[in-house]
């Protein structure tokens, strides 16, 4: 749960601490499908039902929430595959074209990203906003359902990349790839970014649920 505090003319979101989850198996005594250790039956059920809840729950929510602007409150911060590739300093909004829907994006909905009940297995929690904001709806790109190793591959995906930076801009340009970002990650208000999202967003937390 999250509790949403004014504080003049700011919001700031104060969460609730989530365990991290066990990865021994959570069925009930006498059903377990492994003695002990990890449980891949498990794994697959979390995994089925995290794929079901984004598909069906969090991006219709975030789809209804628009704007005629990219990015959040004038500022665009892409994910990381993508700043990676791209070295310029600043990235700045544009207007949506005529005829064109900018929807509130995550950005990063990766397993990591998902927290799940450590009983249920239902998500209980969307980490990690500070890259989200608004963008055309095919920009978020459905990094919740590969493994680990396929989404470190998103990073190498340098077609896909560009399609992406035409998504924020309207244009591509060619890039030079960073070896760091430490100058470009010191300009990103990362924190309020994503209080502005999480607040947005805030619908989502107030009891949708799904079934088995």
């Amino acid at each position: 749960m999250a509790q949403f505090i004014p504080l003049g003319t700011k919001t700031y979101t104060l969460t609730e601490h989530l365990p991290k989850a066990r990865q021994q198996c959570r069925a009930r005594p006498g059903y377990e499908h492994v003695a002990s250790g990890e449980c891949k039956v498990c794994e697959t059920i979390a995994a089925g039902k995290a794929n079901r809840s984004i598909q069906s729950v969090v991006l219709p929510e975030l789809q209804r929430i628009t704007s005629n602007t990219t990015g959040l409150e004038g500022f665009v911060c892409p994910p990381q595959r993508i700043l990676e590739y791209d070295s310029r300093p600043t990235w700045e909004p544009r207007e949506a074209t005529p005829g064109e829907r900018l929807v509130l994006c995550h950005c990063d909905l990766s397993r990591a990203n998902i927290m799940l009940n450590e009983e249920t297995m239902d998500v209980a929690a969307i980490l990690d906003w500070e890259n989200s904001g608004f963008y055309p709806k095919e920009f978020e790109q459905p990094v919740w359902t590969p493994t680990l190793e396929d989404y470190h591959a998103t990073y190498q995906d340098h077609a896909q990349i560009q399609k992406d930076i035409k998504l924020i801009t309207g244009t591509i340009r060619a890039c030079s790839k960073l070896t760091k970002s430490s100058t470009w990650k010191a300009q990103i208000p990362s924190a309020e970014n994503a209080i502005i999202a999480f607040t947005a967003f805030q619908g989502f937390y107030k009891g949708n649920e799904l079934d088995d």
